[in-house]
């Protein structure tokens, strides 16, 4: 008797509650559920390995197989965590995520950059006039992580070099 009576415990704490989740549309998930707070339900699908999170604003009812209710018109009836069954307005001491609003703060981080370039002159300057060809321009300009924060920018220290290649008249004079 004392076996069984042991092997019944053991059986409850190796296999996790299944159960069926009826979303506010008609459609069902069915598998085991882990966790069922005021916020969300924790349910692994069938065919699947890891939990899912379903918000409880999506679900209109869970059924547990051997009949429970625990969620009925989208409110919570019974919660369930770590194996055990509590009544809503009962605390439980578990640890669970509770969700906050953060705010985001973005960092620059300066670094290294290197960047090649090539480009044509489109419009000619007056004081070109004396070339007659002006060839591609090829550069390349390194930025170094050197530099000071100016609000939200960061101006950093960078240096270019550049190759001009311009073709001048024959007949100057």
């Amino acid at each position: 008797m004392r076996i069984i009576l042991i092997s019944v415990l053991f059986s409850n704490l190796l296999f996790p509650v299944g159960g069926v989740v009826i979303f506010n549309d008609g459609t069902t998930i069915e598998g085991d559920v882990s966790n069922v707070n005021d916020i969300s339900v924790y349910i692994t699908p069938m065919g699947l390995t890891f939990p899912e999170e379903i918000r409880m604003e999506n679900i209109d009812s869970l059924r547990l197989y051997d009949g429970k209710l625990l969620v009925a018109n989208n409110k919570v009836l019974l919660l369930y965590g770590d194996g055990q069954f509590y009544e809503t307005g009962v605390s439980q001491d578990s640890n669970e995520e509770m969700y906050e609003d953060y705010d985001v703060e973005y960092v620059i981080i300066p670094n290294w950059s290197l960047n090649l370039y090539s480009g044509y002159p489109i419009v000619k300057a007056s004081s070109f006039e004396e070339f007659d060809e002006s060839n591609l321009i090829f550069g390349l300009s390194v930025g170094s992580p050197f530099g000071i924060f100016a609000g939200d920018f960061f101006m950093n220290l960078i240096g270019e070099f550049a190759y001009y290649n311009f073709q001048q008249k024959k007949e100057l004079f």
